[in-house]
């Protein structure tokens, strides 16, 4: 959602609430063996934030059709939430296997990130 404010035939403010996710995904795989067991782990991480921001630009108007824009920004972090999936395969050396896989999800726990956040923001258009 966006407003544009004219406050002269030059200049305009524009304020924004903008809704985002941004995250991360992480995979790996791990191995051992001993004695006649091995053991193979594949591990997938994922972590999805949802950011609520506030910009609030300053528009300039060089022309009737370009502008140029910058001003801050304010960003709040609600929650979000995080995903594990772990399968396991467990082999003996006479051919026994155990296969299995768990599934996690789960809210964030906020007091683990700043949840707040400021940052600039220029632009043309």
């Amino acid at each position: 959602m966006f407003a544009n404010i004219p406050v002269s035939d030059k200049f305009s403010i524009q304020p924004k609430l903008i809704f985002s996710q941004q995250g991360s995904k992480t995979e790996y795989n791990y191995r051992t063996s001993s004695g006649k067991y091995r053991i193979t782990q594949h591990y997938d991480y994922s972590t999805t934030l949802n950011y609520l921001s506030l910009p609030v630009m300053v528009q300039y108007n060089i022309l009737p059709k370009l502008y140029v824009e910058a001003g801050p920004e304010l960003g709040y972090l609600p929650g979000g939430r995080t995903k594990r999936d772990l399968t396991t395969i467990e082999t003996t050396r006479n051919s026994v296997t155990v296969d299995r896989t768990e599934h996690i999800s789960k809210n964030i726990s906020t007091g683990l990130f700043k949840r707040f956040n400021m940052g600039l923001g220029i632009g043309a258009g």
